[in-house]
């Protein structure tokens, strides 16, 4: 095995070489995170209008024997 002489120097650069890769997967991981975390609230959302459309368009109507005030005026006696 030969003996390699490693400079102060040089160990320093490796140091941050691996900070910097360290650094860029971590920011990597941020990034689809961010983009998982926004496709699942922009989902959510849409399931939520859709399926608010679907309730108010498939609800049975109200019948007429069920309205009290046709006129926007409702009495007490």
């Amino acid at each position: 095995m030969e003996n390699q002489n490693i400079t102060n120097r040089e160990i320093y650069e490796l140091k941050k070489e691996a900070e910097r890769q360290k650094q860029k997967q971590l920011e990597k991981k941020k990034t689809i995170k961010k983009w998982v975390m926004w496709g699942l609230g922009g989902s959510l959302v849409i399931a939520l209008i859709g399926g608010s459309i679907w309730y108010i368009v498939t609800r049975p109507p109200i019948p007429a024997s069920d309205i009290v005030s046709r006129n926007g005026f409702h009495w007490h006696p």
